[in-house]
């Protein structure tokens, strides 16, 4: 070769050597950059996650809190619905029992309005004095409490408010278009409604904004098909008086993350006008200057009308360990990559200095352990034809092994993972080698003291000219805790399941507790009811000669209202007792309980007609008192309303249908139209007028509470003057000792 070519390829040689660590240099950032990018999207993407949780766990707290505060205006609707002469006394015992302050932070007062038109206006004026409240007249915002009041068709004056305050007696809550409209929306709907925001409401000292909730009144309780009925029943409004910061707070302090702003804005203008509630005191969604991480925009239908609920994460939002992560990787990776740029540098400005040169090579290993050390990570090659395998430090230390008494191959690595793990690493290594993807899986290995990790393997094949696997290299890196974090989220939406588990259970209480009330103010209307029916009675015995016709037809009806409400209580209370009664499970004969209740039909009208027919040997599983009082309602009701009927038949047998065991009372009455079956089983609804058939319309209801209670339900079929039937099952408690007997389908 002559000196020119040897020269040449000595300059060449030299060039490309010179290169080397740059290139090194350029892979090694390329990497890490990847890496990087990587981590920062999982980061972002589980900020992402913990707002979007925030977000929803508030609005629900939102929407859960409102819709609980309209159930206990619902529930105070009852005390009008009940009785068409509340008091002043009656009404303040009632909201004291309800404790504001304690269990309904927020609302800040209860009102009733009745509805008062300008010939009603006198009569509203002297109930007030009747109460030593005399000298209020109905006044509007507008006017004032001495101006003129508006001209209308109709007033809502505060008749009732708790707390009581004096300056909000007799107001006219329908003075303002706000008010209005949201009155309309409750009456015609007959459900709560939410009015518009008020700067400030006159009950209470507080200068924060609030809003009202409307709930109608219609006489008797009825209910009623369309809004044209409604309008005509309107008997007046339940108003709920609330204080935005108050009630909202308490939410927000409860469920909100505390790097998340929440803001709560009436309707889906947000301005300092609409403002309902901020948390922090600082309007970020009115502050172009402000730009957040993470921000939603949500609306909520609150009462039939809109809220608009502004969440922003705040600088804090997302800080700590795994927000890191992405720049430790960053910087890790980069040292990595100007160590392995050193290296190589070294090696070949060093050549001919090797045994300085190989210490500075063992420091910059000790110095890229470390590196790895920090990062998690390390790096490994096998050599395929021969099946050794080289791991940095960094993987025995991962792996929990020792470089002197452990032999790295293929399969001592397989030794090392998790028995449910091998075959699917195993698999992708074979892939990996037959068509050159890149080999990139997670799995778990276990340590030589039995615990787990979980690991992420990367690495890439490297072939001969004829397209033979020659070397798999790569890099392994500890994701234990990444894994852990993720686990965590999961364990975290599991736990908010078990939340709304708890609200449900919470919600069942205080069913109950408004069972008890209930059963509590039957007791106390016996009182005045017996007062009213024993004086009346009186009348009637003692006064007949000196009362006409119309004197004695009024003092009758008042006898017969009275009866008829101490009819109705009884029911109530025995509805009540259903409902609270503890279940007591023993075997009961239902045949033999039928056979007791038409013996005593039969001592009650012994001249009447009537075939009952009773299907023997039906024995169930349940409570026979209750049982009994369902039988016998059904039973009584087909005894009625046959009552008509020369050729009365009535039965109770049972059947099976699509599997399912199936109880049944059937008669020939007077039936009814399947188009109002929807009423049976609704408290308060008739069929039939009072005056064909006695009864207060609470005895289907108890029936199906009955039924409920003991795993089952029930239905009815009848037509006009045909007959009914009413089906019920009793779920899997059910067990009949005759169905094989008789064969049924």
């Amino acid at each position: 070769m002559s000196p020119t070519i040897s020269a040449f390829n000595r300059l060449r040689s030299l060039a490309w050597h010179q290169a080397m660590p740059y290139l090194v240099l350029v892979i090694g950032l390329g990497l890490t950059v990847l890496i990087w990018r990587y981590e920062t999207r999982n980061v972002v993407a589980e900020m992402q996650t913990r707002f979007d949780n925030a977000v929803q766990t508030t609005q629900v707290w939102v929407e859960r809190r409102m819709g609980r505060y309209a159930d206990a205006l619902v529930a105070t609707r009852g005390l009008f619905v009940s009785s068409e002469d509340v008091t002043r006394d009656e009404f303040r015992r009632y909201v004291a029992n309800l404790n504001l302050k304690q269990r309904y932070p927020g609302l800040a007062a209860i009102q009733y309005t009745p509805r008062v038109t300008p010939d009603s206006v006198a009569a509203f004026h002297a109930r007030l004095s009747a109460d030593g409240l005399g000298g209020h007249t109905v006044w509007d915002l507008a006017g004032g409490q001495h101006g003129p009041l508006r001209t209308a068709a109709e007033y809502f004056p505060i008749e009732f408010i708790e707390p009581f305050t004096r300056r909000a007696l007799a107001l006219d809550v329908g003075g303002t278009p706000m008010n209005l409209e949201a009155m309309a929306r409750a009456r015609d709907t007959g459900a709560p409604s939410l009015g518009g925001r008020i700067p400030r409401l006159a009950e209470g000292p507080s200068d924060q904004p609030g809003f009202l909730v409307f709930v109608p009144v219609y006489r008797n309780g009825a209910v009623l098909e369309d809004s044209v009925q409604r309008r005509a029943a309107l008997q007046g409004f339940v108003i709920g008086v609330f204080h935005a910061v108050d009630l909202l707070a308490g939410i927000y302090d409860m469920q909100a993350h505390p790097s998340v702003d929440f803001e709560v804005f009436d309707g889906t203008l947000m301005s300092f006008d609409t403002l309902l509630f901020d948390d922090d005191g600082s309007l970020h969604a009115l502050d172009a200057s402000f730009r957040p991480s993470f921000k939603a925009v949500r609306t909520a239908d609150i009462g039939g009308h809109t809220w608009t609920l502004y969440y922003a994460s705040l600088p804090g939002f997302g800080t700590g360990p795994q927000g890191y992560l992405p720049w430790m990787v960053l910087g890790g990776g980069t040292l990595v990559s100007v160590l392995l740029f050193g290296i190589t540098w070294i090696q070949v400005r060093a050549r001919a200095r090797a045994e300085r040169a190989s210490a500075e090579i063992k420091q910059s290993r000790a110095r890229l352990a470390q590196a790895q050390h920090i990062g998690r990570m390390g790096h490994w090659e096998w050599d395929v034809t021969s099946n050794e395998a080289l791991w940095s430090d960094e993987i025995y230390r991962i792996f929990g092994r020792s470089a002197d008494n452990f032999h790295v191959t293929f399969d001592t690595f397989l030794s090392t993972v998790h028995p449910d793990d091998r075959e699917m690493v195993r698999k992708a290594a074979e892939i990996s080698l037959a068509s050159g993807i890149v080999f990139r899986l997670d799995h778990r290995i276990v340590l030589p003291d039995g615990s787990e990790r979980i690991v992420h393997e990367r690495a890439h094949v490297v072939y001969d000219e004829a397209g033979v696997p020659l070397r798999m290299f790569g890099t392994v890196q500890d994701v234990t805790q990444r894994k852990r974090a993720e686990e965590e989220l999961r364990q975290l939406n599991a736990d908010l399941e078990g939340r709304v588990a708890e609200r449900t259970r919470e919600l069942t209480v205080l069913n109950q507790e408004l069972e008890a009330f209930s059963y509590s103010v039957s007791h106390d209307l016996r009182a005045p009811l017996r007062a009213i029916h024993g004086f009346a009675q009186a009348l009637l015995e003692e006064c007949a000669a000196r009362l006409d016709a119309t004197g004695m037809d009024y003092l009758q009806r008042i006898h017969n209202a009275s009866q008829r409400m101490s009819e109705l209580i009884d029911d109530l209370l025995n509805l009540s007792q259903v409902a609270r009664a503890q279940m007591r499970y023993a075997e009961v004969s239902l045949s033999a309980l039928a056979a007791d209740i038409v013996a005593d039909l039969r001592r009650q009208s012994p001249a009447r007609e009537t075939t009952f027919i009773i299907a023997p040997d039906i024995t169930v599983r349940g409570d026979a008192r209750l049982l009994r009082i369902a039988l016998d309602n059904l039973l009584g009701n087909a005894w009625k309303f046959t009552a008509r009927h020369a050729q009365a038949r009535i039965e109770f047998g049972v059947m099976r249908e699509q599997g399912e065991t199936v109880y049944f009372v059937r008669d020939n009455g007077a039936g009814f139209d399947m188009t109002y079956v929807d009423k049976l089983f609704a408290p308060f609804q008739r069929l039939h007028a009072p005056a064909e058939f006695e009864g207060t319309g609470i005895g289907l209801v108890t029936v199906q509470r009955i039924i409920r209670r003991h795993g089952g339900r029930i239905w009815a079929e009848g037509a006009v003057e045909q007959g009914a039937t009413f089906y019920f099952t009793l779920g899997s408690m059910t067990r009949t000792s005759s169905d094989a007997d008789r064969g049924m389908q």
